[in-house]
This record gives structure tokens, C-alpha cells and sequence, in this order.
């Protein structure tokens, strides 16, 4: 016999539907509130960790010309002792008169600093900044496809040892100087009188997903964040940072607790694969509860690559809505009896319901996630689970082809 999950989405098309929660506009959808009044200083209210305050104030940078690429230029920017490489582009057009929106781009694992994702946001109409935080510079042919490394002739922050740095001085931990370096990035995109300083987001990818998550509980003049294959609150030891985390208490303290994003105002989507061996999901819907304005995306098959997290469609729609008042994506509102409620731009309409789950008693990389197709009508949708059942996620997708997904939960 089965047992009846029926999921009833009841969707807010134009703000119609007066029980939703949130802020639906009567032509884009749900609208985060704007954010003029970014906070200059360390957010995260932490006894032992005080990033540096120069993090905050532009930064000295040298041009550095030899690898400009893609319409991106070079810099070496100046932290501290240390200097990290950077692409910055902008678009066509942008000058004080016209200031565009921006976007920080955080490399992942074996990344760099990327000309070619520079590119992809420049020709999006964003002013972006890619750095390399980790001793690691490009070479005269990297791309997002071959992560091409050199190291770096300038004095460097430390080295990534997946968190196992936490019983030296915090100052000294690779976690540290990452997110200093970041914000240190931002900071930099800002002093450019052709960006508009409200209007600048932060993506990464990996374990720049990880710092692009952690970035906004420190650094509050982000209008939006995009943590692709990065979360906090990872604590399953089938994963590297889970085992590193669930092993050691003061480095779960200190960089894994969801208290940060938890001091974060910043919208937030975090996109992941359904059996990435990175991130679980748990972790993802831990941060995307954690966030005052979570948003998620799993991908039945994603691959987990550079090239692959920097092209997914609705990165661009989520940050449009944000930074251009476009059209925004189909927006999780509440759990509700029996279902979910969402908020749809106007003229949108639900065009695929699809549920997923797995019937063993755990979760993780190798999974076997199992589809129940499930119904659209109008504004309500609903998919019904098999008794066997154990975890579940519901994907959504609108007429636009967007996608958006439920947090996966154990029943």
C-alpha cells in the first residue's frame, strides 16, 4: 500500500494568493528588500574571529598586464604581507554616469583566478572580480575547462589543509586569510566609480562556494550570494570537510556553524548536484534554513567542476532579480499542511513537478534518487511518494524552464 505525500503548491502569481508570506511584486515575483546600508565592518559578532579591518577599505593594487585576457586586467592586491592575483572586467558601457552591478567570483579547489568567467559575467552587464586566494595565479592559457595553475612569485596567505590548520593562532588559518582575501576582492570592485557599490554580489564554486556562504555573515554589502557546491553546517563524515568537522569540535566552531550565515541579511540560492561528493544535502538545507533568505537548486546529475558551477541559467536569473529588478525565479514561500506555497512573477506559470527520493535509511554520494512525476495545474502542483520512501526533495520548474527545489527532508 502507498502512502500519500501529496505536496499542494499554491502559488502566488502577481501576489494574488493573500496567504503567502514574503514580498511578491505584482510583475517580478518575490522582491528581497533592497540593501543601501551594508555595514563597513565585521557583521559576525565572534570572540576569536576578527578579520583584518583594512578588509574593508580599498585595498593598493599594481596593475599587472602580462596575462590580461578576455577583456580582464590584472592586479596584484595588496593583504597585508601578502599579495593576491585578480581579473577584473567590465562591461561595455559602464562609466560613472552609467554604473553597472557587480559580482565577486571565488574559485574552488585547483581554481585560480578565472579571465573566462570574468567574461561571462561582463558580457551579462556585471562588473566582476575573480581572485586567487591561495598562492596560485593563472597561467597565459587557463581556462575554467583545465583550472591551469602556476604558483605565485608574491608572498602568499596560507595553504588549504581542509580545516586541520584549527589549533594554530586563528590569524594564521587558511579560513582566515580566504575570507579576508574575498572580502579584500569586493572592497576592490567597489572603488571603481563604474559599479554601483549596492549592487554587487558573490558567487564560488567548491570550496569557494564554501567561502561564498561564509563570506556574508562577515561582509554585509553583499546584495546577493550564490554558494555552487558550498555550504555550512557539514557534518556527515562520508565527506572530506564533514570527517575534518565531525572529528574535531573548535573547527566546527569556529568555520562550520550555520551562526554565521545565520547573521547574514543577504539573499542566498546554494546550488548543488544530488550526489555530490563535497557537499551533503543536509548541509544545504541546514544553510539554506540558516539563511534569512534561502533559496536552493539541486541537480539530479550535476557534475562538480569549475566549468559546470559558473554556467547554470538561474545563477544569472537570481542575480538579475536582485541587481536589475528582472524577472526573479519561482520562490519557496512556506511549508505549509500537506504542501508548499510559492511566489511566481506574473504570466509565469508552473510547467513540471518532479519529486525524488530514496528509500534507504541514509543519504550520501551514492545515492539512488528515484523520480515520482508529479502535477501541474495552474497554480497548485503536487507529487505523491511511495511508502518507502525515507528522503524526499521536490524540483519545480516554471514556463521559462527555471528551476527551483525543495529542501531535502527524512519522513
Amino acid at each position: 500500500m502507498k502512502k500519500r505525500m501529496i505536496l499542494l503548491a499554491a502559488v502566488c502569481a502577481a501576489g494574488a494568493l493573500a496567504g503567502c508570506t514574503g514580498g511578491p511584486s505584482a510583475e517580478n515575483g518575490f522582491r528581497y528588500p533592497e540593501k543601501t546600508d551594508g555595514k563597513e565592518s565585521q557583521l559576525y559578532a565572534s570572540e576569536e574571529i576578527i578579520l583584518p579591518a583594512e578588509a574593508w577599505k580599498t585595498p593598493a593594487a599594481e596593475r599587472y598586464d602580462a596575462l590580461d585576457r578576455f577583456g580582464a586586467e590584472g592586479y596584484w592586491i595588496t593583504l597585508g604581507e601578502t599579495q593576491f592575483f585578480a581579473y577584473v572586467g567590465f562591461p561595455e558601457g559602464a562609466s560613472a554616469e552609467n554604473p553597472v552591478p557587480g559580482v565577486v567570483l571565488v574559485h574552488g579547489g585547483g581554481g585560480t583566478a578565472f579571465a573566462d568567467w570574468v567574461k561571462l559575467w561582463t558580457a551579462r552587464g556585471y562588473a566582476a572580480i575573480s581572485m586567487s586566494y591561495d598562492g596560485m595565479m593563472p597561467t597565459e592559457t587557463t581556462l575554467l575547462s583545465n583550472s591551469l595553475t602556476q604558483q605565485s612569485p608574491k608572498p602568499s596567505g596560507p595553504a588549504f589543509v581542509t580545516f586541520t590548520d584549527f589549533n594554530k593562532p586563528v590569524e594564521e588559518q587558511w579560513a582566515y586569510y580566504a575570507l579576508s582575501a574575498v572580502i579584500s576582492s569586493h572592497s576592490f570592485l567597489r572603488s571603481f566609480d563604474c559599479v554601483d557599490q549596492t549592487k554587487i554580489g558573490v558567487t564560488g564554486i567548491s570550496r569557494g562556494g564554501y567561502l561564498a556562504a561564509a563570506v556574508t555573515g562577515f561582509d554585509d554589502r553583499f546584495c546577493f550570494a550564490v554558494p555552487v557546491y558550498g555550504a555550512l553546517g557539514i557534518l556527515e563524515p562520508w565527506c572530506n570537510y564533514g570527517r575534518v568537522f565531525s572529528a574535531n569540535e573548535r573547527a566546527n566552531e569556529l568555520w562550520n556553524t550555520t551562526e554565521i550565515i545565520r547573521a547574514s541579511r543577504t539573499p542566498m540560492l546554494f546550488v548543488c548536484g544530488s550526489n555530490d561528493t563535497f557537499i551533503p544535502l543536509a548541509a544545504i538545507a541546514r544553510s539554506a534554513a540558516a539563511a534569512k533568505y534561502g533559496n536552493i537548486l539541486i541537480i539530479q546529475g550535476y557534475p562538480h567542476s569549475h566549468a559546470h558551477g559558473s554556467d547554470v541559467e538561474e545563477i544569472f536569473v537570481f542575480a538579475d532579480s536582485i541587481c536589475k529588478g528582472a524577472a526573479g525565479l519561482t520562490h519557496l514561500a512556506e511549508e505549509r499542511e500537506g504542501g508548499f506555497s510559492f511566489d511566481l512573477p506574473s504570466g509565469v506559470s508552473l510547467e513540471d513537478v518532479t519529486g525524488w527520493y530514496v528509500g534507504a535509511e541514509s543519504v550520501d554520494c551514492n545515492s539512488t534518487w528515484l523520480p515520482v512525476s508529479g502535477d501541474a495545474d495552474g497554480s497548485l502542483a503536487s507529487a505523491v511518494f511511495p511508502e518507502s520512501a525515507a528522503y524526499t526533495y521536490v524540483t519545480v520548474t516554471d514556463s521559462r524552464g527555471y528551476r527551483i527545489t525543495t529542501p531535502m527532508k527524512a519522513l
